[in-house]
């Protein structure tokens, strides 16, 4: 096929609008991918909270649980999940574990006292991470309220690196099915253009004078084109009588 074709053409043109528009929906699949995991960490992160939430004793001289955390994770050190308690009024700190020496800086988290706030922070580790938070007041035996802020983080490297797995896996899928889709497209324009060729073997026929008109069975698209060339060839065939 020369650069004239217009085979080589239509298959060209196929072909960058299929890898096209397989980039785009990659793409696309991939943000989707991303944003539900995003979601389904935030889930697991209001969940942890709620439990945080539930074993925080406001009542003792100091910042207690009732109850370790049941994922073990907050036992280790960097365990890549934390969670802190911290007074505002006092500046107590009350951590996991997995926090080991460090803590987080919450006041440019926007930690609000009617909602769960999410915000992305850097984990101990010094990883970007995800959390979650609020301002709470808790309603002690005297009567007395104790405001506290509560927040939950985890570490984005789980879903950084299922994410990308998802990435290569989706691409190299896209990648066969690009191929697939330009081979049907060839075999595609291959058969649609097989009326042509048999135009032109029509043609020769009549060139080599073993056929007057152009004969067969041609799509409605070509028929057209096939009927201008026989009245050609029959004007002429009279313009050929009348000089004889």
């Amino acid at each position: 096929m020369t650069p004239s074709s217009l085979r080589l053409r239509l298959i060209l043109v196929s072909a960058l609008a299929i890898v096209i528009t397989l980039t785009i929906t990659g793409l696309a699949l991939s943000q989707l991918f991303a944003n539900h995991l995003e979601r389904a960490q935030f889930r697991n992160l209001a969940d942890e909270f709620n439990r945080l939430t539930a074993l925080v004793d406001p009542e003792g001289p100091k910042l207690a649980l009732t109850q370790p955390m049941a994922d073990p994770r907050f036992a280790a050190p960097y365990g890549g999940v934390y969670w802190q308690v911290r007074d505002p009024q006092t500046g107590e700190l009350l951590r996991s574990r997995s926090m080991w020496d460090k803590s987080f800086d919450t006041a440019a988290s926007g930690l609000k006292p009617d909602q769960l706030t999410e915000f992305k922070i850097i984990d101990p580790e010094g990883t970007p991470a995800v959390g979650v938070g609020r301002q709470l007041a808790f309603e002690r035996d005297d009567g007395t309220v104790r405001n506290l802020e509560l927040v939950v983080v985890e570490d984005n490297i789980d879903a950084e690196a299922a994410t990308a797995g998802y990435r290569a896996d989706l691409f190299r899928g896209l990648a066969v099915l690009a191929i697939l889709l330009v081979l049907v497209t060839w075999a595609q324009v291959t058969v649609g253009l097989r009326p042509l060729k048999a135009i032109r073997e029509g043609l020769s026929a009549i060139r080599a004078g073993r056929s007057a008109t152009l004969a067969g069975k041609f799509p409605l698209e070509v028929v057209p084109l096939v009927n201008e060339v026989n009245e050609l060839m029959q004007a002429q065939e009279t313009t050929i009588q009348f000089a004889r």
